[in-house]
């Protein structure tokens, strides 16, 4: 059957939401059956049933079966009156001095807070379905240097978002970590259709983006990603409570960075349930862009 918990992938797990046993033709006798079936092309297989793969551990030298072939000499050779020309006599000139716990090429998402430890995400009213401030849609087509910003979503617009034509994402007035907006995804319409959030940057130096993220989608209707120039650095497959740290490192130079709320590429053969799947939304606030000395 499609897998619940990764994208375009089949399973044979038993995790599976109770409804499906009324629903035969979401079931297929092997892999390929669900893959061509469901997906109409070849996906990813998770095996349930396989054990989990173990790091292999450090086998023991072991004993020597045979007695050496030749015999000791009868005297030492004498150790060497000099010094090995091949050691450095110096130590390093210099030593990294970044403390960041995140290289630029790794992505970390952790838990931050929940929705009831900041008065500003108790918020419960339903999105809002128009921007309550305003928020510039670049249409830029270069990339834009930047050395550091921070984006609360209240009306600065320090960063040059993109958000589609027409816009895929919005100002939300409902929901927020501090302060009184963020910002969130408009349901993309069709299957396999993405609301994306981009940004077209040219960072001087190695950075760290970061944004705080409160997700409320999952599979078999959709999943968020996070790109940054087309390679996905996190892909999130079920709702996450309270607030999440998505958190990437970037090299310099010219980078296009997307948040993206992705469709299912196949209508899920049941109703959604907000309580059980979320309601396909994605906000962002707090999104910032610092400089990561590499020295």
């Amino acid at each position: 059957h499609p897998s619940i918990e990764e994208v375009k992938t089949c399973s044979n797990s038993l995790n599976y939401p109770p409804e499906w046993d009324n629903v035969p033709t979401i079931f297929f006798a092997d892999y390929e059956s669900c893959c061509e079936g469901y997906y109409k092309s070849p996906c990813k297989k998770h095996d349930a049933c396989a054990p989990p793969t173990l790091p292999p551990t450090e086998a023991p030298t072991s004993k020597p079966t045979t007695k050496p072939t030749y015999s000791p000499t009868k005297k030492p050779t004498e150790a060497p009156t000099h010094a090995p020309t091949n050691v450095p006599t110096t130590e390093p000139t210099s030593s990294p001095t970044n403390s960041s716990t995140i290289p630029p090429t790794t992505t970390q998402i952790s838990s931050t807070t929940s929705p009831s430890s900041s008065p500003s995400a108790t918020k419960t009213s339903s999105p809002s379905s128009s921007p309550t401030s305003p928020l510039t849609n670049s249409t830029q087509t270069q990339f834009t240097p930047i050395t550091s910003a921070t984006d609360n979503f209240e009306g600065e617009n320090p960063l040059p978002w993109i958000l589609g034509n027409p816009p895929q994402w919005t100002i939300d007035s409902t929901v927020s970590i501090q302060g009184e907006n963020s910002i969130r995804n408009l349901p993309p319409i069709g299957n396999g259709a993405t609301s994306d959030l981009s940004l077209r940057i040219d960072l001087p130096t190695s950075a760290l983006i970061r944004c705080e993220a409160k997700v409320d989608i999952h599979m078999p209707f959709d999943s968020f990603e996070y790109l940054i120039d087309g390679e996905k650095r996190a892909v999130m497959t079920s709702n996450k409570p309270g607030w999440t740290s998505v958190v990437t490192g970037v090299s310099p130079g010219e980078h296009t960075v997307v948040f993206r709320v992705k469709n299912a590429d196949m209508v899920p053969p049941i109703p959604r349930v907000e309580d059980r799947f979320g309601t396909g939304f994605v906000w962002l606030d707090m999104c910032m862009i610092s400089p990561v000395s590499t020295r």
